[in-house]
């Protein structure tokens, strides 16, 4: 059976809360806007940019379009060397990848920020694609997830984030769905609760692909 692993980004793979933080006050600061709280922020680590920049601080079509660009600005500059990978998942990813498991990651991200990151990590060559988002014009996640389906032909796929809305992507793409529940927006109880199935930790992969 060939099967493809689907990985989201933020708070899947990399522990990038501090500097999505960082670059939502930024992008506030330069608007003259009062910077987002943690509390604020910490409902804000999942999904798109604009449907994040709408509900923190009421904005919209070109308002909003300037705020993501002082966003990116301020991620590229200063947030690209710091992100790091939650511990275990440069082994996992490269273990899996040995055992024949196709990889991919879609992300929010914008393409090549997704890429270049993922290079520098150190993990490129895990991955058959990385799927992100574009300047130019939106991308669903849902949309990434089926870009990735079609790099190859595959018996089961499966995606794996941290967030609701992963995993309704995954759905309305035809994908299986696992919660990282060590990430951001999936913690161990709500998938218990909402009978969600989750991995506490990058090495449960390891025992559930074997």
């Amino acid at each position: 059976m060939s099967t493809l692993i689907i990985w989201d980004f933020d708070g899947t793979l990399a522990d990038s809360r501090p500097w999505i933080y960082a670059s939502y006050r930024y992008a506030a600061r330069e608007s003259g806007l009062p910077e987002p709280t943690d509390e604020q922020l910490s409902h804000h680590c999942c999904g798109g940019i604009f449907d994040n920049l709408e509900v923190l601080f009421g904005k919209t079509g070109e308002e909003a379009e300037i705020m993501a660009a002082l966003y990116r600005k301020y991620y590229a500059e200063n947030c690209m060397d710091k992100v790091c990978l939650f511990d275990g998942i440069r082994d996992m990813l490269h273990t899996l990848k040995e055992r024949g498991y196709a990889q991919a990651v879609a992300t929010m991200k914008i393409q090549p920020v997704a890429k270049e990151l993922t290079e520098n990590m150190g993990i490129g060559d895990c991955f058959v694609m990385v799927a992100g988002t574009a300047l130019d014009h939106k991308v669903t996640k849902t949309q990434m997830i089926r870009e990735c389906k079609s790099s190859g032909d595959y018996d089961r796929v499966v995606m794996v984030g941290d967030c609701p809305s992963d995993m309704h992507a995954a759905q309305n793409a035809g994908a299986e769905f696992i919660a990282a529940a060590f990430g951001y927006g999936f913690p161990e109880e709500r998938c218990v609760s909402e009978g969600v199935d989750f991995i506490r930790s990058p090495a449960e992969m390891l025992t559930r692909f074997p």
